[in-house]
Formats: structure tokens, sequence, C-alpha cells
């Protein structure tokens, strides 16, 4: 039925995806595995800081991953990927409430969410790891994130690698079911992540009223384009433009299993404890006031989010994952005049260039993260669950096909 609605093509591609992981990160690993313990990642950060010539003897599958990622593709454009990364932070309160729509649209899949699950890090966690993605954002998507020794490019070396320290360690506790959920970790999965965090900001902009031409479209495509390259998202499955990125997101919503209680434990995990903001307040009131302050600040932000979220769910599944309604969900409307004003005020030129106010607002997001006391970077390899550890997670329920 799914290659009667959708293209054959990219029904094709996403299916094929599911059994697909970064081998070469996956080799890079197994390469580690043959050092000292905690040798390998030494190399990893050597080669990050220094480069690979530093490390004499370096592994062969570690130079062949630093060489790809620092030699970038043919068409990779620096000054795209800068537009892109100063659109994407133009309005900060959008990029707070579109990372949750991107993660909340990752959820959705009912295949893809269970590495999450296993790993129970992440849904015990929730504001952590909220905190630790939105680390991470900040640095892959700022301008020259592209560029070799920037803070993004390690970051996001850091990231590929943890994702498949993830998929191996998931196989590795002999508890991962390959034939139900596919490979853990895989390019599908990458893959839709990266046309979530493309689409969700993007999407939240045109909601707001904020006029996109068809370059500044390109240039978003472009930028996470090029970051789900570096995580090692085949070219095929990058989001080459609003267009594909939207149909190649329905051809798998239409072959991948519905929300199931992995999904709806995920966002709770999100719904529950996505901010911490009694962190603002001082001792005793901030243990006091954890727990409420908690609950009731996470929930609002959910529902502010759900417009942002009902542009990749629908409605129906939205209420399934047990996204908030309430009166912020409708803050949308009252927002376009002042969003408008200040469009009119940037056209003048009077808040600087694109890529000035963008940075501004980059900035801005850092400092409301570091006033909650929020994670100061993104998580690492080596702070996953083994394989012993992940045999002890409750076991995800199967999907419904």
């Amino acid at each position: 039925m799914a290659r009667w609605l959708h293209s054959p093509e990219l029904v094709d591609m996403a299916v094929g995806g599911l059994c697909e992981v970064d081998e070469l990160g996956a080799a890079v690993l197994d390469e580690f595995d043959q050092l000292p313990p905690g040798h390998g990642r030494r190399l990893l950060e050597i080669a990050l800081d220094d480069g690979i010539d530093a490390i004499a003897d370096a592994p062969p599958r570690l130079r062949e991953l630093v060489a790809a990622l620092t030699t970038p593709p043919e068409w990779v454009e620096h000054e795209v990927f800068d537009r892109g990364a100063a659109l994407w932070w133009r309005i900060s309160m959008v990029n707070s409430l579109a990372m949750l729509a991107a993660l909340v649209s990752a959820y959705q899949y009912g295949d893809l969410v269970k590495p999450l699950v296993m790993n129970g890090r992440f849904r015990q966690m929730g504001a952590r790891r909220f905190e630790e993605t939105a680390r991470w954002v900040i640095a892959a998507a700022a301008p020259g994130a592209m560029r070799l020794n920037s803070e993004g490019f390690r970051e996001t070396v850091r990231l590929r690698i943890l994702h498949a320290t993830i998929s191996r360690n998931l196989h590795a506790s002999q508890r991962w079911d390959e034939i139900a959920w596919g490979a853990p970790a895989n390019v599908t999965a990458a893959s839709l992540t990266t046309i979530g965090f493309f689409l969700a900001p993007l999407r939240g902009l045109e909601l707001l009223g904020v006029p996109l031409s068809d370059d500044d479209r390109h240039a978003m495509a472009h930028q996470w384009s090029c970051i789900g390259s570096m995580l090692g998202v085949p070219d095929r499955l990058l989001p080459q433009s609003v267009h594909w990125a939207d149909e190649f997101r329905l051809a798998a919503l239409a072959v991948l299993s519905e929300p199931d209680d992995s999904s709806i434990a995920m966002v709770a995990s999100l719904r529950e404890n996505v901010i911490r903001p009694a962190t603002l307040l001082p001792e005793p009131f901030a243990s006091i006031a954890d727990e409420p302050m908690r609950r009731r600040g996470s929930r609002a932000l959910m529902a502010m989010s759900r417009p942002f979220i009902e542009q990749h769910v629908d409605p129906e599944t939205a209420d399934i994952l047990g996204v908030p309604r309430g009166p912020l969900s409708h803050w949308v409307s009252f927002a376009r005049p002042v969003v408008k004003a200040r469009e009119a005020v940037r056209r003048t030129g009077l808040l600087g260039t694109d890529l000035a106010i963008g940075e501004r607002q980059r900035h801005a997001f850092i400092r409301r993260l570091d006033q909650m006391g929020a994670a100061r970077r993104p998580a690492r390899a080596d702070e996953m669950p083994t394989p012993a550890q992940l045999r002890d997670q409750p076991h995800p329920t199967n999907p419904h096909h």
C-alpha cells in the first residue's frame, strides 16, 4: 500500500536504510577494542584537537574517518551553510520549541525509538537528554561548524561515535530484535532525525509569518545536509530540499511502525522533565520547588510546542503520544504581529546583519541553558550503558505494523 501512496523509490530507501548502519563508525570502534581501555577515545580526541598526523601509527579506520570528515564532499558550500545557520537561529524561542518538536517527531516512529528506550539513561533523564541535545545543536548548527577544528565539527564527530557505540552495545546485549526493529541506530533513523532538526525550525518560522525565500529554504536544507553527512547519513538520505524531506518523512511514516509504549514513554520523559526552572531559585527553595516546577514548566513548554509538533505529527497521534493541549498552545496567533514588526525592523538593517542577529539569538539560548544549570556539554560515548547494563533495562514493546 505504501508504494501506491508514496514514491516507490523513497519507500524502498526508507526500508533499505533500516538494516544499514554507519559502517565506518563501527569499524573505528572495532579498532578501539584492540587497544588498552580508554586509549581509543584519547586517540580520537588527539585527532580532533591536533589532527590525525599528530598520532604515530594511527589506526587505519580512524585515519579513514578523519580523512573523510576533513575532506568534505564537493557539494559542501560553507557560505550557504552559514546562511542556513543565520536563519536557523533567527528567533531563539523558535529553536527551543523546534527542538522539542524535532524530538517528538522522531519519537512517533515506534521502530526507531527502541534504542533510546533500551538506553534507560535517555528515558529516565528527560531534561538531561534535551539539554545534551541542545548543547550539541548549539555547536553543530552554528556558523562555521563545518570547518575543521570548530566546536561544532568536534562535537558532531563525537556524536557519530556515540551513535556507533549505542548500535554496537545493543547488538552485544543480545536483547535487540533486528528482524522486528531493523538495525539499532540505523541510517533511516539518522536521516529522519536530521530532517526533524531541519524542518521543525523552518516550519516554526513560517508558522510565525517569517517570510522565507527559496534560497533561504535551500540554505537551511544545505546546512542540515552537511550536518547529516558528518553524522554518517548516506548522501541519498540527506534532506536535499524541503519537498524531498517532506516526501521522505511521509514515505517513512507509511512503512514504519506506529507509536507504541516506547514512543509514549519517551514523550512522557520530555513532558514531565524537559526543563528545570527551580534551579533559578536560591536554596532551600530550589530543592523544595523542584518537582512541581519541573512538571508544570515542562508541561507548559510542551503545550507551547504543540503548534510546531503538529507540523510533523498529526493531531490524533500527538494526543496518543501525550502532547498536552491548552491555552498556551494558541500563543502563535498572538506572537505573529510581534514577529511581523520585528521582521520589518530587521529588513531596515537596524538589527545588524542576519548573521549577527542569529549569533545574538544563539547566545541568548546558551544563556538560558546556563541560567537553569543545564548539562554543560553533549553526552559522550563512554557514558552510554554497556551491553551488560543494557540487559537489565526493561524490554521495549514490539511494534505493530
